[in-house]
Formats: structure tokens, C-alpha cells, sequence
């Protein structure tokens, strides 16, 4: 597979503190990556940083083979996507929060039409379309910023726990369209505590501990030690 995003000895502060210390990291194009860790071993922490959302003290990342300095970022982070944790989303409408990127990317009125009905269809929230988007449930709101992600056709997306609001059904959805997107050769780093989803969905599985990598490997070689996996988490 072909090397998307690699990070280089990436050290980070919080103050005196070293919270994250990478000496190496690669995400590939059309597989999934996923991070499991206790909580504060630095898993948000590196995809911010690997994401150019937040900066760190010294080492290098790479994206298509260019390494991207601070002129870079923004150019970088439009080609990829983010679903957080507890979803960001604008006053407006359902169809306007999804429409956004398409905008600032001048597309015309009419594909962008096109473009959301597409992926209301996808995440099946074609009836919340004209509702309040800050007014919704936690699971639907997160659906709305799965979709707005989805619509900018982003080449990486990295997903921070994003069970947190959603049913058994909706989880179900978020995989099978998260298999969908690595079909089409996106990277995706998805930051779980979910043991089966972990199972289900990874090509590769990183252990974090105090900021550190402390086991990698594919899903297969991680969990057939499960009572050394278990003493990380």
C-alpha cells in the first residue's frame, strides 16, 4: 500500500511535561489504522498534530511524499477529514452545515444539491435535511458531521470515538460506510476503545501508553495477545 501520511520523531509539551514522543508513524492509502490506548496516553493529542490542528515541539510529517511545514497546514488539511468525538456544528440547517465545505470550495449550486441529497441518502438522515442542526440528538448530530466529512471526498479522515452518541443500527452504518471509503483508497485513522470494532475494522493496531507507541501490529498479531494488550488499556 502506498504511504499517505508519515510523522518523524514527533516530540510534544504540554507545559514541562512530554506528552507524546513518536519516532515513527505511517498511515496508508485504503487501510485503517487504529489507535487504542488508556485514556491520556496521547491518542487525540497525535492526531491533531499528524492532522496540522495543533503544532508540536520538533519532527517532521510528510503527506503524499511533501513535508509540510506551517505555510503548508491549511493547504494539507483540506484534503482531510475529521469526525470528532462530540460533533461541531453551525446554526443553520441540516443542508447547510453539509453544504459548507462545497461552498468555500466554489462548487455550483446545483451539484451541490446533488452532492448533499447523495450523502443524506448514504448516512439515512434524508428527513432531518431542512431541521435545526444544534437542535437534534447526539446521534443524529454526529451522522450530519459523518456526512459533512464525507461530502468533501477527503484522501484521510481520522475519527475520534465516534460511538459515543450513536445505536447499535447507526454504529453498524458508520462501518460498513468506513469499509466503503477504504475501498475507494482513502486512509483512515480511527481512534477506539471498542475491542470489536477494533477487530472488525483494522489493518493495523497501534497501542499508545504515557505518549509512547508500546505495540503495533496488524489486528491478527495484537490480539492474539490479549493479556498483553489488556495491561495498556
Amino acid at each position: 500500500m502506498t504511504e499517505l501520511l508519515v510523522g518523524k520523531d514527533i516530540i510534544k509539551y504540554y507545559g514541562k511535561e512530554k506528552v507524546l514522543d513518536i519516532s515513527e508513524i505511517t498511515i496508508k492509502q485504503g487501510s485503517i489504522m487504529v489507535l487504542m490506548g488508556p485514556n491520556g496516553s496521547g491518542k487525540t493529542t497525535l492526531i491533531k498534530i499528524l492532522s496540522q490542528l495543533e503544532e508540536k515541539n520538533t519532527g517532521e510529517i510528510y503527506y503524499q511524499g511533501d513535508k509540510i511545514n506551517k505555510k503548508d497546514s491549511l493547504k494539507m488539511r483540506r484534503k482531510i477529514g475529521f469526525i470528532w468525538q462530540k460533533p461541531l456544528l453551525y446554526r443553520g440547517s441540516v443542508y447547510d452545515n453539509i453544504a459548507l465545505g462545497l461552498k468555500y470550495r466554489k462548487m455550483g449550486k446545483t451539484d451541490i444539491q446533488r452532492r448533499v441529497n447523495q450523502v443524506l441518502a448514504r448516512l439515512k438522515i434524508t428527513d432531518l435535511k431542512d431541521k435545526e442542526a444544534k437542535k437534534l440528538s447526539g446521534g443524529e448530530q454526529q451522522k450530519v458531521s459523518i456526512a459533512r466529512t464525507l461530502i468533501t471526498e477527503p484522501g484521510l479522515i481520522f475519527i475520534d470515538e465516534p460511538n459515543t452518541s450513536l445505536d447499535v443500527e447507526s454504529i453498524a452504518l458508520i462501518e460498513e460506510i468506513i469499509k466503503e471509503e477504504v475501498k475507494k483508497g482513502v486512509g483512515i485513522v480511527l481512534v477506539t476503545h471498542n475491542f470489536y470494532q477494533a477487530k472488525n475494522l483494522a489493518d493495523e493496531i497501534i497501542l499508545l501508553r504515557k505518549g509512547k507507541i508500546v505495540a503495533q501490529g496488524e489486528e491478527q498479531e495484537i490480539f492474539v495477545k490479549q493479556e498483553e494488550l489488556l495491561k495498556y488499556l
